[in-house]
């Protein structure tokens, strides 16, 4: 192979390396311009999501309820408020339990 044959080759090589750098650029910016749509669509849908949030919370603010309910026919009675109870205190184990004979 001469010195023709190895410029020849060298500047092949050379191209080959360009066009692969251009390559992985290209999908760089790609792959930019797509994260920022995803990121656009993000800010959107939690904008969105606070538009909903803020109709929920004027929708059920107690003097509309007490409205909605007076406006029906149906006699409402107010839930009865129960005080919280630690359910843990009051688990029964099997173990602890009389043993019970179940007619077998």
């Amino acid at each position: 192979m001469g010195m023709f044959g190895k410029i020849v080759f060298i500047i092949l090589a050379l191209g080959a390396t360009a066009c692969a750098l251009l390559v992985i650029r290209q999908q760089r910016i790609e792959l930019a311009h797509e994260m920022s749509q995803v990121h656009q669509r993000l800010i959107e849908h939690e904008q969105t999501e606070w538009r909903m949030r803020s109709e929920i919370a004027s929708r059920t603010r107690p003097d509309h309820i007490r409205e909605a309910i007076e406006r029906t026919e149906v006699a409402w009675k107010s839930m009865e408020l129960r005080p919280w109870r630690d359910w843990r205190t009051e688990t029964r184990l099997a173990r602890d339990e009389p043993e019970h004979d179940l007619g077998g």
